[in-house]
């Protein structure tokens, strides 16, 4: 059995690094991402179906390379951490597993190649997550919205 990693662990961001917040329909809560490349791997991962839980930040990449590990992705039998890195993973010697899970690293051409996906869900979940935060309350006789209202 694998470990589950579905809490991130506490990073502090370093002054010249941009923080990015969003919210997880998936995960019913907010995330913390540290780059654009993370932010694209986060929007693919809310849309595909497959992926049951994630979790961001989830543990340090051991050894010489060092690091975060950027995702921890769980498709319900299978587990794998994600590795977002622009380089080749040949040059940055990253282990094939960490603590008995895969490591799958995402270069920036690998997520290149989901661009067209990544701007329509990022359109969308734009819009589900004012869903997740307002109800429109309808008129059951005329079927007319009546209001938005806080949750």
């Amino acid at each position: 059995m694998q470990p589950s990693y579905e809490k991130p662990i506490e990073v502090s961001r370093r002054p010249w690094q941009r923080r990015i917040e969003v919210y997880s329909p998936k995960l019913k809560r907010r995330v913390t991402l540290f780059s654009w490349a993370a932010h694209d791997a986060w929007l693919l991962l809310e849309a595909d179906p497959a992926v049951k839980v994630f979790c961001e930040h989830p543990a340090y990449l051991e050894g010489e390379v060092g690091g975060l590990i950027d995702f921890w992705v769980s498709r319900g039998r299978h587990a794998k951490f994600w590795v977002l890195r622009p380089a080749e993973p040949e040059k940055l010697a990253i282990p094939k597993s960490v603590h008995g899970v895969s490591v799958q690293v995402m270069r920036r051409a690998d997520l290149m190649a989901f661009d067209r996906r990544i701007e329509n869900w990022s359109q969308i979940f734009c819009n589900e997550c004012q869903k997740c935060r307002f109800r429109i309350r309808i008129c059951p006789q005329c079927g007319v919205m009546l209001a938005w209202s806080r949750i």
